[in-house]
């Protein structure tokens, strides 16, 4: 730990079950490693919404719940899921991922929208008063609501890695 600066961990569900049958793994060891790394480095997670299998609201709920104990700044991107391989199930719907944007940015601070070309889908916005402090469209990104480390409208302090004075 002492030498990763930062990583993106998957978050596939909040469903021990999901976890055993599909992926082969433990949830507990998923959210052990989360809390872990959470204390050493800056960590983000990702959580591929799957129709029909994660993408109800009280899956949104309990993920969200569960990482803003952790940290409600610890960035949470909801990624779109389109058929691949094994899995067959329609590819997940805007308005879900819209959705699980709306109820984790009650809980969390920094939430993204992943595998989507919306704009502002990957927008960083203030938590207080919802300025857009990084804007992003595919791969240029523009830092443009914050000074200081702070938001450029409400003057909350902004808690962004790579941003620091």
């Amino acid at each position: 730990m002492p030498f990763i600066a930062a990583m993106n961990i998957d978050l596939k569900s909040m469903q021990k079950k999901f976890y055993r049958d599909v992926c082969g793994g433990s949830l507990d060891d998923v959210q052990r490693t989360i809390r872990i790394a959470a204390e050493a480095c800056h960590v983000e997670l990702t959580n591929l919404v799957i129709p029909g299998h994660n993408d109800s609201d009280e899956d949104f709920e309990r993920l969200s719940e569960w990482v803003s104990c952790v940290n409600p700044s610890i960035p949470l991107h909801f990624s779109r899921y389109f058929p691949r391989y094994r899995f067959d199930t329609p590819e997940t719907p805007r308005d879900t991922l819209t959705r699980a944007r709306e109820i984790a940015r009650k809980k969390l601070r920094y939430v993204y929208l992943g595998n989507i070309p919306d704009a502002g889908a990957s927008d960083t916005i203030c938590h207080s008063c919802g300025n857009v402090l990084v804007a992003r469209t595919f791969y240029n990104v523009l830092i443009t609501g914050v000074r200081n480390g702070k938001c450029t409208r409400c003057d909350d302090t902004v808690d962004i890695r790579g941003l620091e004075s």
